[in-house]
């Protein structure tokens, strides 16, 4: 599901793998997992935490270039604006699925050093700089700057996890201000 304009989810082909919200502190392990992402973040209160998404690419699934901050008002009623974006490789099987910033052009010079956790090869300086899927590995942006306004840098895709491929992964996304969690009904 992903989140519309006007403020609704709905499914659709941007979006095509599968995610399941865990509820905050769960467990005694999730509540864990929500202090680190906030104490990495200077001791954000763990209430300006969404709860966490854990999400599932099969083969061909990918979610296509996007941003994680919000453009509709609606959508930052409870807790405000996206502040920033982590996306941990929980498991990994695959050849491709990298997560692709568009916005940020591959620099041989400086972006080599690290291809051992980025994709260095003959297309990298025509395509944006690239995350290899590697378990245990978190990618980790602000999605605003210092002074509130959103960052366009931050375009990016979830690609497919190629022939025989899967991946999973867990998004943290810290909210401006405390988000309330509704209990379903």
């Amino acid at each position: 599901m992903v989140f519309e304009e006007n403020g609704t989810h709905s499914i659709n082909e941007y979006r095509t793998s599968s995610s399941a919200e865990i509820k905050r502190h769960q467990t005694p392990i999730v509540k864990c997992i929500e202090q680190r992402f906030a104490q990495f973040q200077g001791d954000v209160d763990i209430e300006c935490l969404e709860q966490l998404q854990v999400v599932k690419y099969k083969v061909d699934q990918q979610y296509k270039p996007h941003y994680d901050w919000f453009v509709e008002p609606k959508l930052m009623i409870n807790g405000g604006q996206r502040v920033t974006t982590f996306f941990t490789y929980l498991q990994a099987n695959c050849s491709m699925g990298e997560t692709e910033f568009l916005a940020i052009p591959f620099n041989k010079s400086l972006h080599e050093q690290f291809c051992d956790i980025l994709v260095c090869d003959e297309k990298s300086t025509e395509l944006g700089i690239r995350f290899r899927p590697l378990p245990g590995n978190s990618i980790f942006w602000y999605n605003m700057n210092e002074y509130g306004e959103v960052d366009y840098l931050t375009f990016h895709a979830g690609r497919p996890p190629g022939k025989n491929g899967h991946k999973i992964g867990l998004n943290t996304w810290t909210r401006l201000n405390k988000v309330f969690i509704r209990p379903k009904k």
